[in-house]
C-alpha cells in the first residue's frame, strides 16, 4: 500500500555486509509456523498489527508543521516504540542476527531505534532518527558503524523519493 506525501523522515541504513540467504530465512520461519502455529500465528499477527499502526501514525503526521515540533514528537516516540516492537517480534521468529542485534542496542544508548529490513538474517539495519537528532550524534553513531566495518548511508524516507546524501565506508 503506498504512502502517498509522507512526511520526509531521516534514517542511517547500515549495510553490515553480513551475508544472508532470504531462502534459507524463508524456509526456517515457514517450518517454525508450522511446527507452533499457535506461537507463530499470533506473532506474525502483531507484525502486521504494528505495520498498520506506523502506517496510521506516518499517515497522520503527513499534515503536521515541521513547526508543530511537541505533536510531531509525540508522532516519533510512538514510531521508535512500533520499531523496537518490530525487531524483537522478528528476532523471536529466529530471522534478525547477533550483527543487527547490536546495532539495535547501539542506537538505544542515543535514544533512538533500529531494525533489520528485507528478510533479515544480515544485510542493512535502519535507524530512525528524529527531527532534533544532532548532527554530531548522527556522526558519532556512523563513526562507530564505519569502524566495525559496515557501511552507514544517512538518507530519508518519505518525501517525492531516494535521495542519498552522505554515503560513509570503512
Amino acid at each position: 500500500m503506498p504512502i502517498t506525501d509522507a512526511k520526509s523522515m531521516r534514517v542511517l541504513l547500515v549495510d553490515t555486509g553480513v551475508p544472508r540467504s532470504t531462502k534459507c530465512l524463508v524456509e526456517r520461519l515457514a517450518l517454525l509456523k508450522e511446527t507452533y502455529p499457535k506461537v507463530f500465528d499470533p506473532i506474525l499477527e502483531a507484525m502486521d498489527n504494528v505495520s498498520l499502526e506506523a502506517l496510521n501514525i506516518i499517515k497522520r503526521m503527513k499534515d503536521l508543521l515541521d513547526t508543530d515540533t511537541e505533536r510531531l514528537n509525540e508522532f516519533y516516540v510512538k514510531l521508535l516504540i512500533l520499531i523496537d516492537v518490530n525487531q524483537h517480534l522478528l528476532s523471536s521468529c529466529q530471522v534478525s542476527h547477533p550483527t543487527l542485534d547490536g546495532i539495535c542496542a547501539k542506537v538505544r544508548k542515543h535514544s533512538l531505534r533500529a531494525k533489520l529490513t528485507g528478510a533479515g538474517g544480515g544485510g542493512f539495519a535502519y535507524v530512525l532518527l528524529l527531527p532534533d537528532t544532532s548532527d554530531e550524534t548522527i556522526q558519532e553513531i556512523t563513526n562507530t558503524f564505519v569502524k566495525q566495518g559496515y557501511g552507514v548511508t544517512l538518507t530519508n524516507l518519505g518525501g517525492p523519493g531516494v535521495k542519498i546524501e552522505n554515503r560513509y565506508n570503512a
